[in-house]
């Protein structure tokens, strides 16, 4: 890694928000819980308390994934780090 990307990438870690703050992380969890369980896509809202069972297309799959993912390897910490990256990669091209 290039050194002038480290305070890039450390300043992303620490600018990124609490991933709390956003209102869907709790749904997106649960969603990347669901397909990490069970090695497929939800087709239904479980999530939802006015339409359980509405069909759904998650589009936000892999994202849900690698949220889940990376909350139960290393907590928020790891959640932090993973927004983080994903904010440096969009700073800097590959």
């Amino acid at each position: 890694m290039h050194k002038a990307l480290l305070p890039l990438l450390v300043l992303a870690l620490f600018a990124i928000p609490h991933p709390l703050f956003d209102a869907d992380f709790g749904t997106h969890f649960r969603a990347g819980e669901w397909i990490f369980q069970q090695s497929d896509v939800p087709r239904s809202d479980s999530t939802s308390y006015t339409l359980p069972g509405f069909p759904v297309i998650d589009h936000e799959w892999l994202q849900d994934l690698l949220l889940y993912g990376s909350y139960s390897l290393t907590g928020f910490s790891g959640v932090r780090a993973y927004y983080g990256l994903l904010a440096v990669l969009l700073i800097v091209p590959l």
